[in-house]
Formats: structure tokens, C-alpha cells, sequence
């Protein structure tokens, strides 16, 4: 089994995901835990229906300043998809935001995977000849 070493020494066991390593998102809470143990995941259900859930998770860290933002992230699961729709949007969602937050993004690319509907705005490429001030509209 392959397995990854938080910077504190902490192994946490990787899966092996359709040939990819995966940290599941319960390894990445702990490794969030490990270096912020007052760190805050709050998790909120945006929609729900008998059919399908979506749910939002804001990861927190307290600092000089106060509790600060670091991540947000929105996940829908569908009943058509999976049983526990409601589980896996609110588990999907923290997986996100601590994705986001780099907790095993390098290991998460189930959750941060948008295949087949890629939502990024295109760039303009290199030999475009818009003008400096129209490039970004």
C-alpha cells in the first residue's frame, strides 16, 4: 500500500483510485487537524430534494486576525448516482475546500475532476492581437 507523510511525520494511507492515488477525504480532515487543531470545517446544505443534495464547506484557520476564510467549496451528488447523495455531497464538498486548501490536492483529482464539463474560462493565446486592455473583458 502506498501511503504519503504529512510535513509532521503523520503516514496517511493513499487508495488506489482507477490507477490514480487518492487521499480520502477523512486523511485530509486529519492532516487539516494536525496543523490547525482549532481550525474550523463548516458544512451547509444549500438544496436538498429526494432526489438530489448540494452542499457548501468553508475550511477556517484562526489567525493574528482573526478566523480567516481559506477555502469554499459546492458539491452535488444525485440519488440516481449514489444511496447516501446527501453523505457524499457534504463529504465531497470538504474534500474540495481542503483540496483547495492543499491538503492532498496532488492526491485528489476525483473530487477536482470537472470532465467532461470544464467550466474555466478560455485564455487568449499568445498570438492574440487584442489590445493589453481588451485582452480581459
Amino acid at each position: 500500500m502506498k501511503t504519503f507523510t504529512t510535513p509532521k511525520g503523520t503516514i496517511l494511507p493513499l487508495l488506489d483510485l482507477n490507477g490514480k492515488d487518492y487521499l480520502q477525504v477523512a486523511h485530509r480532515i486529519q492532516w487539516f487537524r494536525e496543523e490547525h487543531p482549532y481550525g474550523r470545517i463548516e458544512v451547509e446544505c444549500l438544496e436538498a430534494s429526494d432526489k438530489h443534495a448540494r452542499y457548501n464547506a468553508i475550511v477556517r484557520v484562526v489567525g493574528a486576525s482573526g478566523c480567516l476564510v481559506l477555502a469554499n467549496a459546492v458539491k452535488v451528488e444525485h440519488l440516481a448516482d449514489f444511496r447516501d447523495y446527501h453523505e457524499k455531497a457534504s463529504t465531497g464538498a470538504v474534500g474540495r475546500a481542503l483540496a483547495l486548501c492543499g491538503y492532498g490536492t496532488q492526491f485528489a483529482l476525483a473530487d477536482l475532476d470537472e470532465s467532461p464539463r470544464i467550466v474555466d474560462a478560455p485564455l487568449p493565446s499568445k498570438a492574440s492581437k487584442r489590445a493589453p486592455d481588451e485582452e480581459f473583458v
